[in-house]
This record gives C-alpha cells, sequence and structure tokens, in this order.
C-alpha cells in the first residue's frame, strides 16, 4: 500500500468478476471493518467482515478495484 497526498492508504488489486469479503489488519494486530464501507457480512467469528462486489466490464476483462 502507499499514501497519497492527503494520508489516505491505497492499493489496486485486479480481481475476477464476483463478491470478496475482506478486512483491514491495523498495526499487524487488530482486525478492523472498512470504516469507509456500509456493506458488510457476518462471519463465523460472530464479528462482520467488509463486501465488495467487482462487476465484469463490457469487454469481458476483469475491474480494478482499489
Amino acid at each position: 500500500m502507499k499514501r497519497d497526498a492527503g494520508g489516505l492508504w491505497k492499493v489496486k488489486v485486479l480481481l475476477a468478476p464476483g463478491t470478496y469479503q475482506y478486512k483491514f489488519v491495523v498495526n499487524g494486530e487488530r482486525w478492523e471493518e472498512d470504516p469507509l464501507n456500509l456493506q458488510r457480512a457476518m462471519n463465523e467469528h460472530g464479528t462482520f467482515n467488509s463486501i465488495r462486489n467487482v462487476e465484469g466490464n463490457v469487454d469481458g476483462s476483469r475491474g480494478l478495484t482499489a
């Protein structure tokens, strides 16, 4: 990840179309939901994961998400 001029950490990942669940690891020890994403699902630990839906492009290529 890289920090932009405004202090926001960013990364681009090539993903196939589908639904993905994720969390952030803070300081190498604490798992946190994405505070800017209100879509979430309960996981097997009784907490929530953030969700990202990736759509396929018209040309059939995979989308980028950040």
